[in-house]
């Protein structure tokens, strides 16, 4: 059996990219390395959704060396990294503790194995074509593959409105989801998106019978009314947080990781900012 080589950020950094290249990013994002040194070796890293003071105080007791999340920590510009403040104070501790972060977000969101992907997944659902139509879309598909962002796919049978909403609310292990726009008799085309998908309503009122996002805001809820299009609304957490775990077995999967010595492991909670009361 072959030894395994050191596994240095810049590793990690490939692979990421690997799986979603930083050039399917929107402008306006801020992905890849955010902290770290890129010759560093390391030997854990854990995936998240977000990185809050519970995932690093999860990733230094798991003795973990770099953190992948979806959301960026650092998002907007820095003007200065102000220690009394919630992201000043992660940044002081995650360089204290020598614990690099990388960033995979919209890049994620739309590569060919995307957020989306795993939500079709995750209802069961075939996904057979983009919701959006992006220049990785030939070189995906020769893969077998579909690109993001959103994606549309096919039940294994048609639903009526409160029949899917039902195998949503099983499927993904949810008490209640929001509902806008009308009611189906017959829904045979899904159209999904995670996150904040209000801004494809139009786009998937054209080829879908229903849509499944993250979050909308009150007005995108009455575009899908205006659109005849049935919209179940699930959470932008609940949408997201279930990439997690299947990229961190992903990333062992790459080119850039499978001969490094290198563990990699999923956040055991990741942070709902919303309570149900």
């Amino acid at each position: 059996m072959a030894r395994r080589r050191k596994c240095l950020v810049r590793d990690v950094i490939q692979a990421v990219s690997e799986i979603a290249p930083p050039r399917l990013a929107e402008s306006w994002d801020n992905v890849g390395l955010q902290i770290g040194d890129p010759s560093r070796a390391i030997t854990r890293i854990m995936t998240c959704l977000e990185v809050t003071e519970n995932i690093i105080e999860e990733a230094a007791g798991r003795q973990v060396d770099m953190v992948i999340s979806h959301h960026p920590l650092i998002f907007k510009p820095i003007r200065v990294i102000d220690g009394s403040q919630p992201v000043g104070a992660m940044i002081s501790r995650l360089v204290r503790d020598d614990i690099a972060v990388i960033s995979a977000h919209t890049n994620l969101d739309s590569a060919c194995w995307s957020t989306n992907t795993v939500l079709a997944e995750k209802l069961g659902f075939e996904a057979h074509a983009p919701l959006v139509t992006t220049d990785e879309q030939d070189s995906c598909m020769a893969d077998a593959q579909i690109p993001g962002p959103g994606l549309r796919t096919r039940p294994s049978h048609p639903f009526n409105s409160g029949q899917l909403v039902q195998h949503v609310k099983q499927t993904m292990g949810l008490e209640r989801v929001r509902c806008s726009g009308p009611g189906k008799e017959e829904i045979v085309e899904v159209a999904v998106c995670t996150g904040s998908g209000g801004g494809f309503i139009g786009r998937a009122s054209m080829v879908a019978d229903a849509y499944i996002t993250g979050e909308l805001t009150y007005h995108h809820a009455v575009e899908a009314a205006q659109r005849d299009l049935l919209v179940i609304e699930v959470g932008h957490y609940e949408s997201e947080v279930i990439v997690v775990e299947p990229l961190s077995k992903r990333l062992l999967e790459t080119t850039a990781l499978k001969s490094c010595d290198v563990e990699v492991l999923a956040a055991g909670k990741d942070f709902q900012p919303f309570r149900f009361v």
